[in-house]
């Protein structure tokens, strides 16, 4: 598994009309695998692409962190996608992060970053009506703006992945954690060969804080696959370090 970070160039016209554009932006980071059919609606799937978009406090240049399965070839990127922001940090820096991720275990405690996109599915029959043959209805998902339900949110899923968020103190409730940094996505996806295109808005915030292993294969699993929906456009994409790194 490989993990990259890419200072983009905000002054190159390919990177604002990315920004802009959620479904762009993955359809550009997609040709960096070359070996991926292009129109295979599995290929971000099977190569695991996630990423994030954040903005470098101290610069303010925009900033892709990005995870894959495979290794990409940032060379695929349009002419001066890419550029220095003076700090002399390599640009793109791409490493194989697969030893550092078997390394992780079972009641370590680890901080981490998480761009989501929570949501609830709304609309959805009860049992009841299903029994008594209603049609079925998928619903629709609805994002959660309220940050106390973000955060009961993000405890479910990290139930469902193998992890816990660690507590401030002995009230289990008062998670180390916060929901912060709205962030809304926006794009245009052709849905047919006709040329029609619809209209994509998804919402979402940043989680950061500290959390437990609680389960091993798990959690490698949602490092690997990411967490929640919207992972084709800039979220679920979950980042770790040692705590130790998270302090100096």
């Amino acid at each position: 598994m490989y993990l990259s970070r890419l200072i983009l160039n905000p002054r190159n016209r390919n990177v604002r009309r990315d920004l802009a554009d959620c479904y762009g932006m993955h359809r550009t980071l997609m040709k960096v695998f070359p070996q991926m059919p292009a129109k295979d609606k599995g290929a971000r799937s099977a190569c695991g692409l996630l990423f994030r978009v954040e903005y470098d406090r101290l610069t303010g240049m925009p900033v892709i962190y990005a995870h894959s399965k495979l290794e990409p070839d940032w060379a695929c990127l349009p002419g001066g996608y890419l550029v220095s922001d003076g700090s002399g940090r390599k640009n793109p820096a791409c490493k194989d992060v697969r030893d550092a991720y078997s390394a992780i275990r079972e009641g370590q405690k680890l901080v981490f970053t998480l761009t989501a996109n929570p949501t609830r599915k709304t609309g959805t029959l009860l049992k009841s009506e299903r029994l008594a043959g209603v049609r079925k209805s998928n619903g629709r998902r609805v994002y959660i703006s309220d940050p106390e339900e973000q955060l009961e949110w993000l405890r479910r899923k990290a139930e469902q992945h193998g992890f816990e968020i660690v507590s401030v103190n002995s009230d289990s409730r008062i998670l180390d954690a916060t929901a912060d940094r709205e962030v809304t996505m926006r794009g245009w996806k052709n849905v047919n060969n006709s040329g029609e295109r619809v209209t994509l808005t998804l919402r979402g915030c940043t989680f950061r804080g500290r959390l437990q292993v609680t389960n091993n294969p798990r959690f490698l699993d949602a490092i690997a696959n990411g967490i929640g929906s919207g992972k084709a456009y800039g979220f679920g994409m979950l980042s770790v370090a040692p705590i130790r790194a998270f302090h100096t």
